[in-house]
């Protein structure tokens, strides 16, 4: 987000850091956040893609432009049309863009909510069915910060 302070190399340090440390499955890494959090996990797979096998941005906007570098991680994104904190526009215009760019992203949006879905979102069936189920096909690249 424009005059923001961002986190994201940091987060990216603390993933490889981890990687160090713990058996992770570099193949099922998954990336989630909410609002700010779902700008952030655009933000991730448009710098990042080759570290995460899906994310699920809820209430989020990311950079349409990045959406050919990203249409190899599995999007299920989540939005309320009713939104006032974030416009809904930021996930549809990404979907658009992740299908332009032949990626295949999953899309719901709630017609009657508003920026509170959390609590609908981790209801959703199936979701993490879907999500556990998310695996990157290559070894992926190691990230530099």
């Amino acid at each position: 987000m424009a005059n923001t302070p961002s986190v994201a190399s940091l987060a990216i340090e603390a993933i490889l850091s981890l990687d160090k440390v713990y058996s992770i499955d570099p193949q099922r890494r998954y990336v989630s956040g909410v609002s700010r959090g779902g700008y952030g996990s655009w933000h991730m797979i448009g710098e990042h893609p080759e570290l995460f096998a899906a994310a699920i941005p809820v209430c989020g906007e990311g950079n349409p432009d990045q959406a050919q570098r990203m249409k190899s991680v599995s999007v299920w994104a989540f939005h309320g049309a009713k939104d006032r904190n974030v416009p809904v526009s930021g996930s549809r215009d990404m979907v658009r863009a992740l299908k332009k760019a032949g990626g295949t992203p999953r899309y719901t949006e709630y017609p009657e909510a508003d920026h509170s879905i959390w609590e609908e979102v981790i209801k959703t069936p199936g979701l993490l069915d879907w999500l556990f189920a998310q695996k990157q096909a290559n070894q992926p690249i190691r990230a530099k910060i």
